[in-house]
């Protein structure tokens, strides 16, 4: 399930809209997202670690920054699936949920 929330000083409030730097909290699957951090990509910080999700804190600068390089990865599987397939089907998942967020 993907989530959306906004960050009002902390507090979380969905009904609040943007804060005036615009941070998100999303939802994502970790494996790429964990990938795209330690490439030194803009990538947020972590506010709730699971084991299938992470909540992170981004910037929209972040978050199309993350979507960009997720894309590449879900669509160059042919390259990278045979070695990294976990990475590969994150870099899918993490599409997907960002633009569940996006359209809606």
């Amino acid at each position: 399930m993907t989530k959306l929330r906004n960050i009002d000083d902390g507090a979380n409030d969905p009904e609040a809209g943007m804060t005036a730097t615009g941070s998100q909290i999303v939802r994502l699957p970790p494996a790429f997202w964990f990938d795209h951090r330690d490439r030194d990509l803009p990538s947020g910080r972590i506010v709730k670690q699971a084991k299938r999700y992470i909540d992170v804190e981004v910037t929209p600068a972040e978050l199309a920054e993350i979507l960009s390089d997720a894309r590449f990865y879900a669509t160059s599987a042919s390259e990278y699936n045979a070695d990294y397939p976990g990475l590969v089907s994150s870099a899918r998942a993490t599409v997907r949920s960002i633009e569940k967020i996006k359209a809606g």
